[in-house]
């Protein structure tokens, strides 16, 4: 029995260990796997080049909000293709010729397991045993914050002249406004920001 995610997770990558030796495409040894939270809600996984570690690891974070094992292990052997090949591959080149020999389906940028693969992933679920992970609401209709109080004005500023206003989100969502002297352009909010938020996602 695993009692932690990560002690899971790394027991997921042993046993794939070697599907990736029989393809010529050996795993490195300094791996860590964590569930976390990602830059955008569209992105489910990510493999960290080991130049950003400070030991030099693979680091994979699989987004909280995935709850099926099967699913985990499906976004895992995606991001381990990753850390065989090397992240600057991207999804071209030798990413793609392992990710296919491996069993990996569809478009690179989002590629999951094919019927083959995912028998053997189903495998290695079953003799993981139970996943010691709950999914994190992550759609924001859950917060752990204080309720966002929606009427507050925003202040916006012209860097030009300083001209500030006042204005509701609602308004901002849609950008922030021009300064009366049309010739010094768009304002910036409080928040620093002259354009509406957008998700980073693959």
């Amino acid at each position: 029995m695993h009692t932690t995610r990560e002690s899971w997770l790394l027991a997921a990558v042993d046993e794939l260990r070697p599907l990736f030796y029989k393809i010529n495409a050996p795993l490195p040894e300094n791996i860590r796997v964590t569930m976390s939270l990602t830059k955008g809600k569209n992105i489910l996984a990510v493999c960290y080049d080991p130049k950003a570690s400070a030991d030099g690891a693979h680091e994979i974070l699989i987004r909280m909000s995935a709850q099926e094992p099967i699913e985990v292990v499906d976004y895992l052997a995606h991001e381990l293709v990753h850390a065989a090949v090397g992240c600057s591959e991207g999804h071209k080149g030798r990413f793609k010729s392992v990710a296919l020999a491996l069993g990996l389906e569809g478009r690179m940028k989002s590629a999951r397991a094919g019927e083959e693969l995912r028998m053997d992933l189903e495998r290695i679920v079953k003799k993981l045993g139970e996943f010691p992970h709950a999914a994190l609401n992550l759609d924001g209709t859950v917060s752990s914050g204080p309720k966002r109080q929606g009427t507050r004005m925003k202040k916006c500023l012209c860097e030009e002249c300083g001209y500030t206003v006042r204005v509701s989100q609602k308004w901002l969502d849609e950008g922030t406004p021009h300064c009366h002297d049309l010739s010094h352009g768009q304002m910036i909010s409080e928040d620093g920001e002259n354009d509406p938020e957008e998700e980073d996602g693959e």
